[in-house]
């Protein structure tokens, strides 16, 4: 139960990252950003999947290199091509409500490291965690189909 827990925990902070760096980004690449950001976090995924594999052939290690390359690849694309636009809210005085350093590389190795993370729980939290995922979005298309 605590490794499903902790599963769900890390699960919500890779989407609030995520979450943080596409209301930051500028609406002139409606297509780009999005793009971006899903190969950044399959990528993220995969790599620590990859490494924390029971065979630590080399094979298996050198795939999880190979993951690890988008990872340090998007980041700086993300931010060269799809720069900060002007932020949702505003103060009074005209400042951005919020303010986050260095939007994306912060989030991104945020994503990475939650990543990293819930795949060191055991197998038993992860699938749990994943029914439970299955169960939900089942239960939610369901009422929303109903009403």
């Amino acid at each position: 139960l605590s490794d499903m827990i902790s599963a769900g925990v890390l699960l919500s902070f890779c989407m609030v990252n995520s979450s943080v760096i596409m209301t930051r980004r500028r609406p002139l690449s409606p297509r780009l950003a999005p793009a971006l950001m899903a190969g950044y976090v399959a990528a993220a995924a995969l790599s620590p999947a990859l490494r924390s594999y029971q065979d630590q052939s080399a094979l298996w290690l050198s795939l999880a290199g190979l993951a690890t390359v988008p990872c340090l690849v998007l980041p700086p694309l993300l931010y060269a091509k799809c720069p900060e636009g002007l932020p949702l809210c505003v103060t009074e005085g005209g400042d951005p409500a919020f303010k986050a350093p260095l939007v994306p590389l912060i989030p991104c190795l945020g994503i990475w490291v939650n990543f990293y993370l819930i795949w060191d729980l055991s197998w038993v939290g992860l699938v749990e965690i994943g029914g439970f995922i299955v169960l939900a979005v089942i239960v939610y298309f369901c009422y929303g189909y109903h009403y």
